[in-house]
């Protein structure tokens, strides 16, 4: 080799070692990116001739290569959405939510969450409708994470079909509830309790649409040893008491009606000018109702004729009525005022006739004696009470309550005068105003119903006889049902106390996705709000033959190239590839101590290239100066 081609080859010795120190440097700066994999800088000779089986080494160059399969440290992040892949192959992305776009690879799984497309949905309360956004697992560069979609029964993944985005938000998945079918009870009941002592459990349940439910399990000691009776207690629609009473009679001044419910009493009293007894009802209903210590808890309407029903405002809350009724005024008897005029002569006279009877006094006689001879005959009668009250003047009154008479009265002389005026008209109080006593014709029931007993047996063992099972068969008030086998071969009657070993149902309600997670076959699983996990997608897991041929891009992203292969798409778990690290990171395969020790080779090495350029450099120049 020449002296020039000293220069040549020290120098790309320099250059070559530049490189391994640019990759040392890229290395060293990605120690802590998630997912990076290192590049490591090899060298290769360079010949400039061979003659006669002689080279003559022109130098070296650098071949800088990635090390994508060196597994990177797995380490635990805490995040959902942070999963690993430990092994071989790649997570699938797109650019596009269909996988209709350009297709790239990644080994960090640190996911999030990017929204989609407006969607209309139902609210909680199944009746409001509200406007929210689709959401979908994206990488860091935000492209969409690929995989498919769990088959309609639930069960596997259709992995030959085509992979898609996948879309995590509450709003596409529902968890259908499914309905108790088989149920089992294991429980001790005190051989020692007296006949009549009772224990329950309850014991939760769901309808064939999912709703839960609750059976009472109610135990009661019997008269025979080893004897219990067990009864199954449910509640179904609570009912509203609803009470009526009805008013009668006829409608009388101050007659009084009152109505007490709950403690709280409301009194109407009629003025007399109602016209009918509806009327009077309808007042008692408004005065019922704008009582707010009644009202709150009870409403009054109006029924059929005079009825007034009370309805319970709550179902299942019950209230306590009482009516009673006042008779108002008494009977009022007939007063009439008589007055006579004129003065009594010889053979004058004058006639009272009351009723037929008559009454006469004869001249001659003042006008006040004939006044009083006439009041002494008609109170004398007995059916009347006469009082004088002025000068020719008295009243007539009959003596039964409520009386009633006729005055007829005359004179013998045409220059006396006798009038009657009635001055006070009869009055006959009814006494037919009532009101019936407060009858339920809907009782109140908090929905509690009692299934049939069933009579338990047990040996002098403590170990149950018969039954083993109970059945249960009951249509909740929604129309919704619940058939199931409740098992009871467990229970078991030995001295202690009562006590629930266990109580186990299958089925569970309809429930919303609130979270998801991963596991280590690579399932996205959704958390339900009823405590259901389920898987939802299986995550794609992409194999080339030879990845460390693929072209590194931005964004710790691969291409896959015509070195590295065609794509493979498989699972986590299946033919020994890999696994899924669930809740953890892949950190970047970089080793920070190999990294120096290259770095200082790579140094010692670039040194000892630039001495021997500068030496060669020396003798140039030495040889330069002999030419001289």
């Amino acid at each position: 080799m020449s002296v020039l081609g000293g220069l040549t080859s020290s120098m790309l010795g320099m250059m070559t070692q530049s490189k391994a120190l640019d990759s040392i440097g890229l290395n060293i700066a990605n120690i802590n990116t998630a997912g990076y994999k290192k590049h490591d800088t090899q060298f290769q000779t360079i010949l400039s001739r061979t003659t006669s089986n002689v080279s003559d080494l022109g130098g070296v160059k650098p071949v800088t290569r990635p090390n994508i399969t060196l597994q990177g440290e797995v380490t635990s992040s805490g995040r959902d959405l942070d999963i690993a892949i430990f092994g071989e192959g790649f997570f699938v992305l797109n650019t596009e939510r269909d996988g209709s776009g350009e297709t790239l690879y990644t080994r960090d799984g640190s996911f999030q969450t990017v929204p989609g497309n407006d969607i209309s949905v139902l609210a909680d309360d199944g009746v409001t409708t509200i406007t929210t956004q689709e959401k979908f697992l994206i990488d860091k560069n935000g492209l969409f994470v690929m995989g498919w979609e769990a088959q309609q029964n639930g069960i596997g993944f259709d992995t030959t079909g085509a992979y898609a985005a996948m879309r995590i938000d509450p709003y596409l998945f529902q968890q259908v509830g499914v309905g108790t079918t088989d149920a089992s009870y294991i429980a001790n009941l005190p051989n020692q309790a007296a006949a009549g002592d009772n224990f329950v459990y309850n014991m939760n349940v769901f309808d064939n649409d999912g709703g839960a439910h609750t059976i009472v399990a109610n135990f009661t000691k019997g008269t025979n040893t080893g004897e219990w009776t067990m009864r199954g207690d449910y509640y179904l629609a609570p009912t509203a008491q609803v009470t009526s009473m009805t008013l009668s009679g006829s409608v009388e001044a101050s007659d009084t009606f009152s109505v007490n419910v709950s403690g709280h009493t409301v009194t109407y009293s009629v003025t007399g000018s109602e016209p009918n007894m509806d009327a009077v009802r309808d007042a008692l209903v408004a005065a019922i109702n704008g009582n707010v210590l009644i009202s709150n808890d009870v409403t009054a309407s109006a029924g059929a004729a005079g009825e007034i029903i009370l309805t319970a405002n709550t179902a299942g809350t019950p209230f306590t009525a009482s009516a009673s009724t006042a008779q108002g005024l008494g009977s009022v008897s007939q007063t009439d005022t008589v007055t006579l005029t004129g003065s009594l002569l010889g053979g004058d006279n004058f006639t009272i006739n009351i009723d037929g009877t008559d009454f006469t006094v004869n001249g001659p006689l003042t006008l006040a004696a004939a006044r009083d001879a006439l009041v002494t005959a008609i109170d004398l009668d007995g059916n009347y009470t006469a009082t004088a009250t002025g000068a020719g003047e008295f009243t007539v009154t009959a003596t039964a309550a409520g009386g009633a008479f006729t005055i007829t009265p005359s004179v013998s002389n045409v220059a006396n005068t006798a009038d009657s005026v009635t001055t006070t008209p009869s009055y006959i109080a009814l006494t037919d105003n009532g009101i019936s006593a407060p009858v339920n014709t809907v009782a109140n029931s908090d929905g509690l119903t009692s299934g049939a007993p069933v009579t338990l047996t047990f040996d002098s063992s403590g170990k149950i006889i018969t039954p083993t099972t109970v059945p249960y068969a009951i249509t909740w008030a929604n129309g919704t049902t619940t058939n199931l086998n409740l098992d009871i071969s467990n229970i078991t009657q030995y001295t202690g106390e009562f006590y629930t070993q266990s109580y186990y149902q299958d089925g569970y309600g309809s429930g919303g996705l609130r979270n998801i997670q991963f596991n280590e076959q690579g399932h996205v699983l959704g958390q339900f709000s009823n405590s259901i996990t389920r898987p939802l997608y299986q995550l794609s897991l992409a194999i080339f033959a030879n990845p460390n041929e693929m072209e590194q891009l931005s964004g710790n992203l691969f291409k896959p190239t015509g070195e590295s292969g065609s794509v493979t798409l498989t699972t986590a778990g299946e033919n020994g590839f890999a696994v899924i690290s669930p809740n953890s990171t892949e950190l970047s395969n970089v080793d920070v101590a190999e990294e120096f020790a290259k770095m200082i080779m790579a140094q010692g090495s670039y040194n000892a290239s630039a001495t021997v350029f500068r030496t060669i450099d020396e003798m140039m120049v030495s040889a330069r100066d002999l030419k001289r």
